[in-house]
């Protein structure tokens, strides 16, 4: 069932689509003259229509793959995506609660550690664990902004390429009704320059203690 709701929520702009595609046409049926057929203005309307239908259908296909949802509590989905998305990146900016995606996986933390003694890693949390401490070890770059003000962010994201230009990538995470939703941006998209502006303010407060 919720695979269901999770097709349904990603694509459910694309039924909208068909829907007022096959409301036109049928329409059109409703006024067909039924002797001499339909004429070129109808033509016209419904190669007009199907190629719009067509271009929408393409963008909005484009984009829900930047969307992924995974069932509430499926931490090996989440952790495979997480994998798969800093692996093959640049430096990464990650903006997390407690970095728990890496310490309960051994396959990512190594990939972290790896990434550290390459100085491409920065971690933006409220407060140091002791996978952060290890990863400050190994040369990453870790800031907790948040050792008196007790601030819990709602909402996670990990930037990839970052400081790249236009390679940079970021994927967001946020809490759904039974899911966990990541939502992928480009350097296009705004969502990319608010989540730099949250990690250049997460380095500032640290650095003032």
């Amino acid at each position: 069932m919720l695979r269901l709701e999770s097709l349904y929520k990603k694509y459910k702009k694309l039924v909208s689509l068909l829907g007022s595609w096959a409301s036109l046409i049928a329409l059109l049926c409703m006024f067909y003259p039924t002797q001499s057929g339909f004429s070129f203005i109808h033509w016209f309307i419904i190669i007009l229509a199907a190629l719009l239908i067509i271009v929408c259908l393409y963008f909005e296909i484009r984009e829900s793959k930047k969307i992924i949802f995974i069932c509430e509590g499926d931490k090996e989905s989440i952790n495979q995506y997480m994998f798969k998305w800093i692996k093959n990146s640049g430096r990464i900016a990650i903006f997390s609660r407690d970095m728990s995606f890496a310490t309960s996986n051994k396959e990512i933390k190594k990939l972290l550690l790896s990434k550290s003694e390459k100085g491409e890693v920065i971690a933006c949390v409220p407060k140091e664990v002791p996978l952060t401490d290890e990863l400050k070890t190994k040369g990453a770059e870790i800031y907790a902004y948040s050792k008196k003000q007790n601030i819990i962010p709602q909402t996670r994201f990990t930037i990839v390429n970052y400081g790249q230009g236009k390679k940079e990538r970021v994927a967001v995470a946020h809490g759904e009704t039974g899911f966990h939703v990541i939502q992928e941006f480009d350097k296009d998209d705004p969502v990319i320059y608010l989540t730099k502006d949250l990690i250049n303010i997460a380095q500032r407060l640290a650095e003032k203690g």
